[in-house]
């Protein structure tokens, strides 16, 4: 059997997996001082069963990745175009003798769907039709349906959107810092926002970040610093030096981001009876 966690941690995980992972045969425990945290299972697994699923926290598609492929910015379903995959194909092929037509793969898409015997929603073949029902949100960010708009909307985006496709806001202003620099701080950005998210609908600062606040959280430079990195002559305090004051220049960007987006929300009276300088004060 695992060792116990500190009770609060403990109590934490167990109603965790409880509510959020539907009683899923797992705990959490301690494995020994080094090692910190670990799953175990409650029972024995068969071959090829589903241990749990869940939800991120946050997550995010890599910006390079966008080029290629267009996704829920919520549950990140890709919103596949079958014209667009289409045209690609007849792209690529070019000057080949192909007499195939769009209307010839839209065929192939139906005929698929019914041999597999799935209502359309239920079929693999369906991610060819998400794109028709996608919506965008002002700054651009695509969704694959009204509800994961406002889901994302109320969890984060609220606070992390740029209100303009050409990122000319102070938050647009961030996001353009971190494709120069990180996209990573993109993601750190979101835990921040969801954690705020969470305050502003329950004034409860100690509930809003448990969900963090339950793990160990060593400091950015300690995690990413390497020795094999290091300049001839350079010490690693020096090389941990330029990832601090990156982060500090990231960290103004932010800011100044979240707090012009803080005072859009006043205006609009979303901050559910709290000042922008209550929530930045937490």
């Amino acid at each position: 059997m695992p060792e116990s966690n500190e009770p609060t941690v403990q109590q934490y995980f167990d109603e965790f997996i409880q509510r959020e992972l539907e009683a899923a045969p797992i705990s959490c425990g301690l494995a020994d001082p080094q090692k910190g945290k670990a799953i175990y299972a409650a029972r024995a697994l068969k071959a090829g069963e589903l241990i749990w699923s869940e939800r991120p926290f946050v997550a995010m598609q890599h910006e390079d990745n966008k080029d290629f492929a267009d996704c829920c910015e919520h549950c990140f379903v890709s919103l596949i175009n079958s014209k667009d995959s289409w045209d690609r194909v007849e792209a690529a092929n070019e000057g080949e003798n192909d007499h195939a037509k769009f209307e010839d793969f839209e065929a192939a898409i139906d005929l698929l769907q019914k041999q597999g015997g799935l209502s359309e929603e239920e079929s693999y073949f369906n991610v060819y039709r998400l794109a028709k029902n996608k919506v965008q949100c002002v700054c651009g960010v695509l969704y694959c349906s009204e509800a994961c708009k406002k889901a994302a909307y109320d969890e984060q985006h609220a606070i992390m959107c740029t209100r303009s496709d050409t990122n000319a806001s102070p938050m647009g202003h961030f996001i353009n810092h971190t494709q120069v620099t990180n996209e990573i701080f993109q993601l750190a950005a979101k835990v921040i926002a969801r954690i705020l998210s969470r305050f502003i609908s329950t004034h409860d600062m100690v509930h809003a970040r448990q969900p963090v606040d339950m793990f160990c959280k060593l400091p950015w430079w300690e995690v990413v610093a390497n020795e094999d990195d290091l300049e001839e002559g350079q010490t690693m305090e020096e090389y941990k030096d330029c990832f601090k004051n990156l982060l500090s220049q990231t960290l103004s960007h932010f800011l100044e981001g979240l707090r012009d987006n803080l005072e859009h929300l006043a205006k609009n009276d979303e901050l559910n009876g709290l000042s922008v300088d209550a929530v930045l004060g937490t």
